[in-house]
């Protein structure tokens, strides 16, 4: 349905995706049953945000994700009632950024863009460690404001940032057991755009999304329509960008792609604009490939050249283990770049001690290339890479 068509107040468990579509959208639904396959425009009017958080752990999760808006506000300037702050209902807190601050329009593939931008607005948080970053996907739910959940029969309600940084989960709770209406909230219409956050919003239209091969492959062989070429295309001159291709080939696909545009432009000059502005704003963050960047890695690090043998095999060991992708462990996700493992099992994967592997995280953690935290049982720990290494994975 229409997206304005949603009604304000329904019975029971409900949920829309917080992505928008134009008219194609729909027809493509009806016709295929699945919106899995469909490839256009999308747009969305909120950078969303869910924090959540195990039953021990809600107060802290209501604090860093008050100090995690307040800090917003702060640096950036932000009026203060542009920010909307919602109670789940269950688990944690909704926070919706307006898309209209950082010049948000759009684009194919926006949810990766949307995924680096919402890590670097939460990085350096403590917020940060409770994100879902699962969400941002082409087809993730959101609840919709004022729908109640059938498990804690409380309501997904609006809350104020005084009562996020004042009152108890309990005392939410208590609010949430009714609907409640947002009469506070600026309106999208009267915010204008801020500066500092269409360059980030900029910067990560340039970073590396994590897009596999096939999904640039994919993306290489379908068209678009007028209005969405030069977006598409610098997206595209990204995502090859960070695969480390020259200028000649990346303008070489390009120029393949544009013949399946509707219409294509048939002219060479802007895609190769495109492709220079890509290939500076990459720059040498892009490796060729992850063997050779490894291998650049290690020989320039005096660090990792000064380890020992043992502790160079626990770090070989946690290079290996680490994960490509999300995955889920304990109803919690563990993201690309990370790995959870114990000092027992990673001293016996290298052949060592786990006195040897717990040495070894602890100088790597010094050095600033990883970071650790104990999982939710307490029996393993997330380490997680940083710096050059992290771009491994990612």
């Amino acid at each position: 349905m229409r997206y304005d068509g949603l009604p304000k107040q329904v019975n029971g468990d409900a949920y829309c995706q917080y992505m928008r579509y134009q008219q194609e959208f729909k027809e493509y639904f009806e016709e295929h049953k699945s919106e899995s396959l469909f490839y256009g425009p999308k747009y969305t009017e909120y950078i969303p945000f869910d924090f959540d958080g195990n039953v021990g752990s809600r107060e802290l999760v209501k604090r860093t994700v008050y100090e995690f808006v307040e800090g917003l506000l702060n640096k950036y300037d932000i009026p203060q009632h542009s920010i909307r702050i919602y109670y789940s209902g269950s688990k944690g807190f909704h926070v919706l950024i307006p898309s209209k601050l950082f010049r948000l329009l759009p684009r194919y593939s926006l949810e990766r863009n949307l995924r680096v931008l919402a890590e670097s607005l939460v990085y350096g948080y403590s917020a940060a460690k409770y994100l879902d970053r699962s969400i941002y996907n082409t087809n993730s739910l959101i609840r919709l404001t004022n729908s109640i959940n059938l498990n804690s029969n409380l309501y997904k309600i609006p809350i104020q940032l005084y009562e996020l940084g004042n009152l108890t989960v309990h005392q939410i709770k208590k609010i949430a057991k009714s609907p409640r209406n947002d009469d506070w909230s600026i309106p999208l219409k009267e915010l204008t755009s801020n500066k500092e956050l269409i360059g980030l919003w900029e910067d990560a239209l340039c970073a590396n999304t994590g897009a596999s091969d096939g999904e640039v492959k994919k993306r290489l062989k379908i068209g678009v329509p007028d209005g969405f070429r030069h977006s598409t295309a610098l997206s595209l001159a990204y995502a090859l960008a960070w695969r480390g291709h020259g200028e000649e080939r990346m303008v070489e696909e390009l120029e393949q792609w544009d013949s399946r545009n509707i219409p294509p432009l048939n002219e060479t000059s802007w895609l190769e604009n495109i492709v220079a502005g890509a290939r500076s704003k990459v720059g040498d963050r892009a490796p060729v490939n992850e063997f050779r960047f490894l291998c650049q890695l290690l020989r320039n690090s005096t660090f990792i050249d000064s380890l020992p043998d043992s502790q160079f095999r626990v770090f070989n060991q946690l290079i290996a283990s680490t994960n490509t992708r999300d995955h889920e462990y304990l109803g919690s996700t563990v993201s690309r770049a990370s790995l959870i493992i114990s000092y027992q099992s990673l001293g016996n994967r290298s052949k060592t001690t786990k006195d040897v592997a717990r040495e070894t995280v602890r100088k790597l953690i010094a050095e600033g290339c990883l970071t650790s935290e104990i999982t939710p049982d307490r029996k393993a720990l997330i380490l997680t890479w940083r710096g050059k290494y992290r771009g491994l994975f990612l």
